[in-house]
This record gives structure tokens, C-alpha cells and sequence, in this order.
């Protein structure tokens, strides 16, 4: 299906203070697993990663019904800085939803992390479209251990 630039994603739910999962590189690949034995799979990768760590994350949604290239988008935790950290060449399905860690190690590859950590006593994180605007934002608060805080959904 061809990319839309008019549909926009959004924010749909951010964990800043998680210690219980899910952890860094492992237990989310295994939920979207395109390999017939995951376990296995990253046995043969080795330790190094599954660092086992328990990151914030930002979670997308692309609520329309056509797919979203994320190319270009910015997040941000700064509303000065809209394009802190960008997106590169990412599809983002129709009714789909992506976690993007937000822990600073700032790469792209398997698993997409942010090169910010997103405050546990609130902020603001923004995500801009390749044109400068913003897509979407969620003003966060004091988020529990554990807990996450996103936008109400108009679904029943």
C-alpha cells in the first residue's frame, strides 16, 4: 500500500519510569517476531543484545487506513528543539502501533531508541511532522512506576 504523507500518526502512550517491561530489545521483538523459533534466534545473536535494560518508550499509533512513512518525523522532549532526535525510513501500518525507546543510545536498527530519556516528573514530548509542524503532543505529568499516561481513545 502506498505511503500517505497527509496521514498523520500519533502519540498514543509514554512510560516514563518502567521497571518491570518490557526490557530492551527482547520481550517486544518477541510479540512481533517474524522468525518461526525467536527463542532461539536470539540465542544465536548473543548477550550483548539483550541488555536486559527497562527503558521509557513512547508508543505510536497510525489510527487511519493507509500506511504512514515515518521519514523525517521528529520527537522531541524539547519544544524548542522539535527535531531532536528523527525518524529515518520507518513504515508505519494502517491501525498499527510502534515502540520507539526513549533510554538515549540513539539508534536505529532493529529496535528504534531515542537519543533522549523522558523525565518521570513530566514534560512534553512532541512529534513533528518533516515540514515542521506538529503532529501530535502529550503533556505528561508525575507518571507512577509502572504506569503509563497517553491520550483518552475515542474508540468505545
Amino acid at each position: 500500500m502506498p505511503s500517505d504523507r497527509s496521514a498523520q500518526p500519533l502519540l498514543n502512550e509514554i512510560v516514563s519510569s518502567n521497571i518491570s517491561g518490557p526490557p530492551d530489545e527482547y520481550e517486544e521483538d518477541l510479540q512481533n517476531c517474524s522468525v518461526p523459533d525467536c527463542e532461539g534466534y536470539y540465542e544465536d545473536l548473543g548477550r550483548s543484545n539483550l541488555d536486559g535494560e527497562y527503558p521509557d518508550w513512547i508508543e505510536l499509533h497510525n489510527p487511519t487506513d493507509v500506511e504512514v512513512d515515518l521519514f523525517g518525523y521528529g520527537l522531541s522532549d524539547d519544544p524548542d528543539t522539535p527535531f531532536n532526535w528523527t525518524f529515518l525510513a520507518t513504515a508505519l501500518e494502517p491501525c498499527a502501533y510502534l515502540m520507539v525507546f526513549a533510554f538515549g543510545k540513539d539508534k536505529q536498527e532493529t529496535f528504534i531508541h531515542t537519543n533522549f530519556k523522558i523525565s518521570r516528573g513530566g514534560e512534553q514530548i512532541i512529534l513533528t511532522t518533516p515540514g515542521g509542524n506538529v503532529a501530535d503532543s502529550i503533556e505528561t505529568c508525575d507518571i507512577p512506576v509502572d504506569f503509563s499516561f497517553g491520550h483518552k481513545s475515542e474508540a468505545s
